[in-house]
């Protein structure tokens, strides 16, 4: 049977005070296989955010954006639309359709 378990970092319950953030991000990026990244009305205004973005695209992994109480026009003038596509913006409504498609990925993985 194949392994369906799936490991998820969030920086903030996963990088403890003293921590180097930046490094534990970049190197959690270059680990992972594909970003999911929460896009609300705070976090579209953090500057890490689009950087973390920019890191995984860089290093050629998924990035998927998880839409919250945030409009199509906030993310085209931020920028987010331009570097994620709006075909992989997907609304929270949605996660479970998400969540199922990276479990069938996990068990699947690329060649």
């Amino acid at each position: 049977m194949p392994n369906t378990n799936v490991l998820a970092f969030l920086d903030t319950t996963d990088i403890s005070a003293g921590d180097d953030f930046r490094k534990t991000i970049l190197a959690r990026i270059r680990e992972c296989q594909e970003l999911a990244v929460l896009l609300t009305p705070s976090s579209i205004d953090r500057a890490w955010v689009p950087a973390e973005i920019g890191a995984a695209i860089g290093s050629g992994k998924r990035v998927i954006g998880i839409v919250y109480a945030v409009e199509m026009e906030q993310l085209h003038d931020r920028g987010f639309v331009s570097l994620i596509g709006d075909v992989a913006l997907i609304p929270l409504d949605d996660l479970d359709s998400y969540v199922a498609a990276v479990r069938s990925r996990s068990a699947h993985p690329p060649i």
